[in-house]
């Protein structure tokens, strides 16, 4: 940050640079306030929702808004592009979990509280953006496969289970999603299907 360029001394004015980082750090902030705020407003009304409701939600003007995320459009892949990395980061903790068995356990626990939160992976960001929402599928896929392979590999999950029997899970706990006690009727389907696989 003290050099303008490889080998190059800083210029005089260099000492004045670092009153630059709070700004980034309140860039950052008003970020997450807004992706906070737009999943908020997107799951309760729908992904029609007028930006001018995400700013007041978040807090942010209007110009702030429409500065980081130019479009409508902008804004909900932003959303989608956290909610894949968010799934990402489970089935790369379940692969590297010390018991393939737990670790098959914690990914399926993750994904369904994910689910039942309302990530933006839903069918209408499908219907809107399909290219994405199959990419994120396919690739959800192959990790959910892993997990699953290495399970049945320690031979702790019978041999005919698939990714198809796990697909049904979330299926299903998609259809909880709106009803009373979402999160613990979702768990208590997790254990069921988790009686069901053991070798």
């Amino acid at each position: 940050m003290g050099i303008s360029r490889i080998g190059a001394p800083a210029p005089a004015t260099e000492p004045d640079r670092p009153a630059l980082a709070p700004m980034r750090r309140d860039a950052e902030d008003n970020r997450r306030r807004i992706l906070r705020a737009a999943h908020e407003c997107f799951r309760e009304r729908g992904l029609d929702l007028p930006m001018a409701v995400v700013a007041r939600r978040s807090g942010v003007g209007t110009a702030t808004l429409y500065r980081r995320f130019p479009t409508k459009d902008a804004l909900v892949m932003e959303l989608f592009a956290d909610s894949a990395a968010q799934y990402e980061k489970v089935f790369d903790a379940a692969l590297a979990h010390a018991d393939p068995w737990g670790g098959m356990e914690y990914a399926l626990r993750r994904c369904c509280i994910l689910q039942v939160e309302g990530r933006v992976c839903s069918p209408e960001f499908t219907a809107r953006f399909p290219s994405h929402a199959e990419r994120h599928a396919r690739e959800g896929r192959e990790k959910l496969a892993a997990v699953l392979d290495r399970a049945r590999g320690a031979g702790a999950v019978r041999a005919g289970i698939t990714t198809d029997d796990v697909e049904m899970l979330f299926e299903a706990v998609g259809g909880l999603a709106a009803s009373a006690e979402p999160h613990r009727r979702a768990q208590r389907l997790v254990s069921h299907l988790l009686a069901s696989f053991a070798a």
